[in-house]
């Protein structure tokens, strides 16, 4: 009888293992199905924002900062400011940006770990902040960075 019941507990187990293998290989499989129907979407996404997108946002201390973005499809990008009017008012920075959501983009600094948040609206890029909330003030039209 002892014989009998290893013998009944070692085929249970065998049993719960098969299916348990099972189980996760079909998740597994699920879950690579969902990430590559992501990246592809992605990928879409990330076209279609590639390209050069320029503007003039509004300043306090001097005429105008004159923006232009460059977004590569290789997760890359430039974004160059300059103070109109202001000597020695030329930045340029470029790193590598994530899709933060469809039509939200963060750029990312590799020197200075510096991040700037950008959504995509009908027109080009509108300067945000890291939730895609943009200025709603009279001035919501300065922030947009055209296609070029």
């Amino acid at each position: 009888m002892k014989k009998m019941n290893q013998i009944l507990a070692a085929a249970l187990l065998a049993c719960m293992a098969a299916c348990t293998s099972n189980q996760k290989k079909e998740a597994a499989t699920t879950e690579t199905t969902e990430t590559e129907a992501a990246t592809a979407v992605g990928d879409t996404t990330a076209l279609a924002m590639t390209g050069t997108f320029e503007g003039i946002f509004p300043a306090a201390s001097c005429e105008g900062i004159r923006a232009s973005l460059t977004i590569n499809a290789d997760s890359t990008y430039t974004y160059k400011r300059e103070y109109i009017g202001e000597k020695d008012g030329k930045y340029e920075s470029s790193g590598i940006y994530h899709l933060k959501a469809k039509d939200l983009i963060e750029l990312i600094t590799p020197s200075s770990g510096e991040k700037t948040y950008f959504k995509r609206v009908e027109t080009g890029f509108m300067l945000s902040d890291s939730l895609g909330t943009v200025n709603q003030g009279e001035l919501t039209g300065h922030y947009i960075l055209k296609r070029q």
